[in-house]
């Protein structure tokens, strides 16, 4: 396998992670309440889920979602590059 198909490999592995992490936002809002809480904690703040987090919460699970989906759109075009054309 060439480097170009091992980076490839790589970037839709964390974008497989970050389309569940968007999911988990918007259809398990208990257990990315539980990641806000153990992050507040971490840092000395106090939590309080209210209906500005849940909204919140839900725009940014779309959010990397669509952002994950555009890089796997871009990354199937790499293919049609041809890196050769640019010397």
């Amino acid at each position: 396998m060439d480097s170009l198909g091992l980076i490839k490999g790589f970037i839709i592995a964390i974008d497989v992670v970050f389309i569940v992490y968007g999911l988990v936002h918007i259809f398990m809002k208990d257990w990315a309440w539980k990641l806000a809480v153990l992050s507040n904690s971490l840092q000395g703040r106090k939590s309080e889920r209210t209906r500005a987090w849940e909204v919140g919460a839900t725009v940014q699970g779309v959010l990397i979602i669509a952002s994950a989906l555009i890089v796997l759109f871009l990354l199937s075009r790499v293919d049609m590059l041809s890196f050769t054309d640019l010397k």
